[in-house]
Parts: structure tokens; C-alpha cells; sequence
């Protein structure tokens, strides 16, 4: 199915200018028009199940914070049975100097330092999901989130 294309033309009442000059008058009408044209795009995202002792490909959270988001990589030991990660948070312009940390599950703070950061991850082959942290946290989202650099 298609989708659907709106069109939307506004118009803006007529502008009159009128100049006088000794012996001569011109007025000049004018109008302004916009036109705004908008469509809808469907995505479909298909999840394919990791292999039995192996844990599935991470994805970064967009934080719900009024803090700014950062852009997050993950590097795995293997792509076909990823059992090790490491996801590292960086800044988007290192020339604003700020602070990135790895926050994980919306609430715990897995590291923080200046311009980036890098955490380990290791999968837990039971449950094929991700671990972080001592004691091991398992890891529902992962937030790369960026901050001021810390006072005093």
C-alpha cells in the first residue's frame, strides 16, 4: 500500500503598498503562498534469533534524560556467536569537551570519562543475554549518554 502524500497551500492575505510621488502613484498587491507536502514511510524490523550459546547484537538506547545523547559502538569477539563486547560511548565534537558514560538499564552508571568511554560485556549463554558489571548486571538497554565534566 502506498502511503498517503498530504498537500497543504496556505496563502497570506495580500500585501497593498502604495507609493506617492508628486504627480504619480503606483500600488503594488502582493501575495505570499507555502506549500507544505508530507508523507508517511513504514519500517519493518525483523529480529533474527542468535545461535544456542550465543547472545544477540546491542543496540543503543536514546536516553529519555535532558541529557544529550552520545554515539555508541560495539565491537564483539565474534559476529557469528558474539560471547564478548565491548561497547564504547563517544562525544559527537570532542571540541565541546564533555563527559561520556554507559549507562545501563536507564539507572546504573557503568563508567564515565572525558570525550569517551569503553565497558566489557560478556554473554551469559544460559539466558543469551548480556552481562556488565560486578556483580554481572543484565543488560536490558545501554544509554551513551553526555554530560559536563564534573566541578571542583
Amino acid at each position: 500500500m502506498t502511503p498517503p502524500i498530504v498537500t497543504t497551500t496556505t496563502m497570506t492575505p495580500p500585501i497593498v503598498t502604495t507609493t506617492t510621488i508628486p504627480g504619480t502613484t503606483t500600488t503594488s498587491i502582493s501575495t505570499s503562498t507555502t506549500t507544505t507536502t508530507t508523507s508517511t514511510t513504514t519500517t519493518t524490523t525483523t529480529t533474527v534469533a542468535p545461535p544456542a550459546n550465543c547472545c544477540p547484537a546491542l543496540m543503543q538506547t536514546l536516553t529519555t534524560s535532558e541529557f544529550p545523547d552520545g554515539q555508541m559502538t560495539f565491537v564483539y569477539n565474534n559476529n557469528e556467536c558474539r560471547t564478548a563486547v565491548v561497547a564504547t560511548c563517544s562525544q559527537t565534537d570532542p571540541a565541546f569537551d564533555l563527559y561520556a558514560a554507559i549507562v545501563a538499564n536507564g539507572q546504573f552508571f557503568l563508567d564515565y570519562g572525558p570525550n569517551n568511554i569503553s565497558f566489557p560485556g560478556t554473554c551469559n549463554t544460559t539466558l543469551q543475554q548480556w552481562e556488565m558489571g560486578t556483580p554481572p548486571l543484565l543488560i536490558n538497554t545501554l544509554e551513551c549518554r553526555l554530560t559536563n565534566p564534573p566541578s571542583g
